[in-house]
């Protein structure tokens, strides 16, 4: 980092063996665009990378309530599929997911993301949490694609 003292490294490409929760996302598509989000945790792509994990949260969350609405016997109402708020809220109201306060986190930290680009300093800051953020959205997906298998077992 020039002008301080402090030093970062980060190795571009993040390796997937930090991210053991990828090989339990079983839509290839899915999994495609995470591993591309995970290779683009590095200073000059941290803000892209976390950016599209957010929006594969989002998609998942949608096809959730989309998949409950064919199967789980919740009902499911336009204004809780209007935004990915409401399908948090839905979600944890129905007692599908359970840790609104991370599900909320994420749905704010994908809203930052899609902004104004981050100054250098900033995508510096953002590093600095991106492996936990990472963590936190693909423990989350895996979670999401699960209850979406449920709904879907129980309608057959």
């Amino acid at each position: 980092v020039e002008n301080r003292a402090t030093k970062i490294c980060s190795i571009s490409g993040t390796s997937e063996a930090s991210y053991p929760q990828i090989e339990s996302i079983k839509d290839p598509e899915r999994k495609k665009m995470c591993r591309l989000a995970i290779s683009k945790l590095h200073i000059e792509e941290v803000d892209i990378g976390l950016f599209l994990l957010g929006r594969e949260f989002d998609f998942e969350m949608k096809g959730l309530l989309a998949t409950a609405c064919d199967g789980s016997g919740l009902p499911v109402s336009k204004e809780d599929l209007r935004t990915l708020h409401n399908r948090i809220e839905w979600a944890v109201k129905n007692n599908v997911l359970e840790d609104r306060e991370t599900l909320l986190n994420l749905k704010t930290e994908r809203n930052a993301r899609g902004h104004e680009p981050p100054t250098r300093e900033e995508r510096e800051t953002l590093l600095q949490s991106s492996r936990f953020l990472a963590g936190l959205y693909l423990e989350s997906l895996v979670k999401i694609q699960e209850k979406a298998r449920e709904f879907q077992k129980s309608s057959r």
